[in-house]
């Protein structure tokens, strides 16, 4: 089940295991851990930088009733992150026959439902990759 985004990464860094939560990660690249900034000339807010869009896509698939000002709300815009990637994780999943990674969610997440596809969402994977580095680092005192 694609849940594991709920669980903890296990990450090998200089050959040692590290848990790294995707989540913190995944907020820490889009908004600083600033639950209210605001991105994209505005068209992105909160700790995970959300669309309208994705919020009514959200909506579609799990039939919520999010409203946009959720975004700004660090428990409901975490649920909608959940949502999403799982949804679009599991189809991943069908259409390669592959099993989905943190970087195809991260790729996910910034690029729409094809993302992994996307070329223009290497820089933002390399960041997530980055970040789970430095979250790794920090909470383990490396």
């Amino acid at each position: 089940m694609l849940r594991m985004i709920l669980f903890l990464v296990f990450f090998n860094l200089f050959s040692i295991s590290y848990a790294v939560d995707f989540y913190a990660v995944l907020a820490t690249v889009e908004s600083g851990g600033d639950p209210s900034a605001i991105g994209d000339g505005g068209r992105s807010v909160g700790l995970y930088q959300i669309s309208k869009l994705y919020v009514d896509d959200v909506n579609r698939i799990a039939g919520t009733c999010y409203i946009y000002d959720d975004r700004f709300d660090q428990v409901k815009s975490r649920k909608m992150v959940e949502i999403y990637l799982t949804h679009y994780g599991r189809r991943y999943t069908r259409l390669t026959g592959c099993a989905v990674t943190f970087d195809v969610l991260a790729a996910i997440h910034n690029g729409g439902p094809d993302g992994w596809r996307k070329h223009s969402t290497l820089k933002y994977r390399q960041k997530v990759r980055m970040g789970m580095c430095a979250y790794a680092k920090k909470t383990h005192g490396e």
